[in-house]
């Protein structure tokens, strides 16, 4: 629960920087999951400060379910 937190607070500060339509929270939780356990004190924590380039959303490579002709 407390890394959901964490997480959710460190995805609103990413945000604002990426954008919240670009950034992938996934990509942004694996980083921070490997942070928690690599983090020995609270002022390591809250010294994370991941390279945008690494949290951004892929293209997409193929087309969406509506684009394919897939009904609903």
């Amino acid at each position: 629960m407390i890394a959901h937190q964490v997480g959710m607070k460190m995805s609103q500060m990413v945000g604002e920087l990426v954008g919240r339509a670009r950034l992938s929270y996934e990509k942004l939780y694996d980083i921070l999951a490997v942070r928690l356990v690599k983090v020995r004190d609270i002022a390591e924590l809250f010294a994370f400060d991941p390279d945008p380039r690494h949290v951004w959303r892929d293209k997409r490579k193929r087309k969406s379910p509506i684009e394919a002709g897939i009904p609903p």
